[in-house]
């Protein structure tokens, strides 16, 4: 996306959800309008690393309500529906 930008080819915003409760080292690489963090505390990291202020918005990760419930074994052996791949990275 910063390529893009650089090439006045993106005419939208563009935005990066920070999954790390640290800010990860290719960060200040980017030149996006707004980075989404964790937590408020993190701030200070990511401008020590040459992240503006600015465009920190701490929102926290972003979870999807189909994510916090339970299901049961069966249920999730017999669910084959795209919406519902779960996927857990840090």
């Amino acid at each position: 996306m910063t390529y893009m930008k650089k090439k006045n080819l993106l005419h939208i915003p563009a935005v990066a959800v920070g999954t790390d409760y640290t800010c990860i080292p290719f960060w200040e690489e980017t030149n996006l309008d707004y980075y989404v963090i964790p937590h408020e505390d993190l701030i200070p990291e990511y401008v020590k690393r040459g992240v503006p202020e600015e465009k920190l918005l701490p929102y926290g990760i972003p979870v999807r309500q189909d994510f916090c419930r339970n299901l049961s074994k069966l249920q999730e052996k017999n669910c084959t529906s795209r919406w519902m791949f779960r996927c857990f990275s840090s």
